[in-house]
């Protein structure tokens, strides 16, 4: 047999099968043995590492760690392992199970924005921030940028209502000012939900009345998916932020917002951001007037009618107009009540402020009370005396009638007599 008959039987190239021939005519048996055997392996693995990372796993403040973020609380205490192996060794330990691949649905994936704050995508967060330290849920306001990624502010507070999202992006519009478009869900803070409502663009939430005089569009998600990045971002935060607070001894609310402003918002930007198509940023700075009126833009507006002593009614509350505004305004024309997240009142009529005190609640409502009875007696004594005139009119119509039925019966006895 040739050579390359005897290479193909041992599944080995004709050059090999020359290498082990030829250590063969020189060393005999041990030339065809392999140089490696009995050796450890470059890729084996420290079972002394292997002991340590076990025992800093099993640490009750490490137990829901996922292996990507445990591998970099590693690499802080100088020990070096891939994050693969360490998903291998924690499934060996029990710590984490193989995740099964479900079928998904595909979508379309929207592309990210060109341009930095060209969009910003909003959203919240309810979780228990503070574990078993504070057990109860808390609120995380989230803001991204679509383009880049990057977490813009943070901020928690109770709950999501008004005032909280006017706090939110006051404090975002002084400090990276106004971005052109913001992406929300369908809330009832930012859209009009109502069952007979329709889209139509004069109806509108406070929420985006505000933002249009900021000139920032508000754009309306369909879906969860449609929003998927700021969505994913609560879930890292949910994840990552839990427990680096765990980490940290963090049990309040105040002590996380500026440690999220100090070291998480930094920390997640150097680990998650994509580097956008174009580098410079689309945004609008405010002029000094627009930031003094920022509040007073960020405020609830209601319209009310100026009443005949002129007094306005909001909320269980009087307001009696001053009078050098009296002689400029009508009686049942209409004013815009505008109430800002400080609870502060201004009453505006043509774009005026107009001056106004307060009257007392009590008083006000009693003579109100007693003017509505006043009014229901005179209506009582109205009907009282149209009875009593019906009660007359019904008696000298029932005597003309009873003197027109006894003249009618002379009348027939007359005829009667004459006839006989």
């Amino acid at each position: 047999m040739i050579q390359q008959n005897w290479a193909d039987l041992l599944w080995v190239g004709l050059r090999q099968f020359q290498r082990l021939i030829k250590s063969y005519k020189e060393q005999w048996e041990i030339g065809l043995i392999h140089w490696l055997r009995g050796r450890t392996s470059n890729h084996h693995k420290d079972k002394k590492k292997e002991l340590e990372i076990i025992e800093i796993m099993n640490e009750k403040i490490y137990h829901d760690f996922w292996p990507t973020f445990l591998n970099e609380e590693l690499v802080k205490r100088g020990i070096e392992i891939s994050v693969e192996s360490l998903r291998k060794l924690m499934i060996r330990e029990g710590k984490r199970e193989w995740k099964k691949q479900r079928d998904m649905q595909l979508r379309n994936r929207r592309q990210r924005k060109a341009i930095t704050w060209e969009m910003i995508q909003y959203d919240w967060s309810y979780h228990y921030w503070f574990e078993e330290r504070l057990d109860e849920e808390f609120c995380l306001l989230v803001a991204i940028d679509d383009a880049t990624g990057k977490l813009m502010q943070l901020w928690m507070s109770d709950n999501e209502w008004w005032v909280n999202t006017i706090v939110f992006w006051i404090r975002y519009i002084l400090r990276r000012w106004v971005p052109e478009s913001i992406y929300v869900d369908r809330f009832a803070t930012y859209k009009v939900n109502n069952k007979k409502a329709t889209d139509d663009r004069e109806l509108v939430t406070q929420f985006e009345r505000c933002l249009r005089k900021l000139w920032c569009k508000l754009i309306k998600a369909n879906s969860p998916q449609a929003k998927w990045r700021v969505e994913r971002s609560n879930q890292t935060l949910q994840d990552r932020m839990v427990k680096m607070m765990r980490l940290d001894w963090i049990s309040d609310i105040d002590s996380a917002n500026k440690r999220m402003e100090e070291v998480y918002i930094p920390r997640h930007n150097k680990k998650f951001w994509v580097k956008s198509e174009i580098s410079w940023d689309k945004h609008r700075i405010l002029t000094k007037e627009e930031k003094d009126v920022l509040k007073r833009t960020f405020s609830l507006e209601e319209t009310r009618v100026v009443q005949r002593d002129y007094v306005i009614q909001y909320k269980n509350r009087f307001y009696q107009l001053q009078p050098e505004w009296i002689t400029r305004m009508y009686t049942k024309s209409r004013c815009i009540i505008q109430e800002t997240m400080d609870w502060e009142i201004q009453v505006l009529a043509n774009e005026k402020i107009i001056p106004y005190i307060e009257i007392d609640a009590k008083g006000r409502k009693l003579e109100q009370a007693i003017l509505r009875w006043n009014i229901y007696q005179q209506k009582l004594e109205k009907t009282r005396e149209k009875e009593i005139r019906r009660d007359e009119e019904r008696h000298i119509i029932s005597k003309q009638i009873q003197a027109r039925a006894r003249a009618e019966k002379l009348i027939e006895k007359l005829k009667i007599s004459r006839l006989s």
